[in-house]
């Protein structure tokens, strides 16, 4: 693994407790969005939560097996930055359907005429 490369973010030097972490947007109409993740990987709410519940319990399917056939998760930070990484170990008790449904609720009706959203 690599050092991190401060250089390109001075701003950034020595915040290692952000190593591993996104920015995110508000909930706010997270329900409306048509892009998910940094790279727009997946297009709707549930296939994004269906990645977070598989990488918690299929990690097999998105880190490498070492020697012994040993899964090592987020292989892509150093050990000591992988308290960084948001989990999904509470979301797993609710259900992938309940918290699907919670975070569309944060998503304000359409009005009938003009189709937009407003906070109530």
């Amino acid at each position: 693994m690599a050092a991190p490369d401060y250089a390109r973010y001075p701003d950034l030097a020595g915040r290692t407790d952000l190593c591993g972490a996104f920015k995110v947007p508000t909930l706010r109409n997270v329900a409306t969005r048509q892009a998910f993740f940094h790279n727009g990987l997946f297009k709707n709410l549930r296939d994004a939560i269906r990645f977070y519940v598989r990488r918690e319990t299929n990690p097999e399917e998105f880190y490498p097996r070492d020697a012994q056939g040993i899964v090592h998760k987020f292989d892509d930070l150093p050990p000591e930055m992988h308290r960084n990484v948001n989990t999904v170990k509470s979301w797993l008790a609710r259900g992938r359907a309940g918290l699907a449904a919670s975070l569309e609720g944060a998503t304000p009706p359409a009005d009938a005429t003009t189709g937009e959203r407003h906070a109530g």
